[in-house]
């Protein structure tokens, strides 16, 4: 197998950095502000790492294209949800290198599990949708499926039991699922099954391993109404 040339695997990386770069620009714009850091952090990952490699004549503008990044993504961290105020534009410019971008090359001893943990994707950040699954799912690891599955029961509510048996039966849950061909919308339509449906939750009978989530009387009032409807819609997209 021919090895991949310093500017082929370069390119590659500037390239996934752009697409990560112009999917957090849209979450952004969108006021977004959770979801556009973790593209932010990808895309400035990427390029961090494109400058390790690539030509000196465009180092020091990936270097200071992936700090600007950075510093957008604590930006909106810092705002705890809350839609940014100050422009994309007031951190982040255009990047201009020399490179040929046409040139690149996707590594060819990597796999699809490891340049995903490397990007930052996991159970706990994955986009709740379908894309967002199937990033979980390549990673090839049951921990993550388990986070990404648990977040999703959140949503409405509903948490795994805390005891043994229930956390081995939501394990077996995870496991039969992540064996197959599985999408988020099969993900969703398995957990509003009868087994997990609001009467068994509610009293607790079928040998369901979901639980209400603890809330107050104001909650139940506030959104106990509620919680249910998202999940006759169809699953979000990304």
């Amino acid at each position: 197998m021919a090895s991949q040339r310093p500017e082929g695997r370069c390119a590659w990386l500037v390239v996934e950095g752009l697409r990560a770069e112009e999917k957090a620009a849209d979450l952004d714009r969108q006021g977004q502000s959770a979801q556009a850091a973790l593209h932010h952090a990808r895309a400035a990952s990427k390029f961090k790492e494109a400058a390790e490699v690539c030509p000196e004549a465009d180092r020091e503008e990936l270097e200071g294209h992936a700090q600007d990044i950075t510093a957008r993504a604590v930006y909106l961290e810092s705002l705890g949800g809350m839609p940014p105020s100050m422009p994309l534009e007031d951190h982040v410019g255009e990047l201009l290198i020399s490179l040929d971008l046409s040139v690149a090359q996707q590594p060819q001893e990597e796999q699809v599990p490891e340049l995903l943990a490397r990007s930052g994707v996991n159970g706990t950040s994955a986009d709740l949708c379908d894309s967002g699954l199937q990033m979980v799912l390549a990673l090839q690891s049951q921990d993550e499926l388990q986070s990404f599955i648990r977040r999703l029961l959140s949503t409405s509510w509903r948490q795994v039991k805390a005891d043994e048996a229930s956390t081995e039966e939501f394990a077996k849950f995870a496991r039969d699922f992540g064996t197959g061909a599985g999408n988020f919308q099969s993900l969703t339509s398995q957990l509003r099954s009868p087994l997990f449906s609001a009467k068994q939750v509610l009293t607790q009978r079928g040998g369901s391993w979901v639980a209400w989530r603890q809330w107050s009387s104001w909650t139940f009032k506030a959104e106990g109404q509620t919680m249910w409807s998202e999940w006759g819609a169809s699953p979000p997209s990304c």
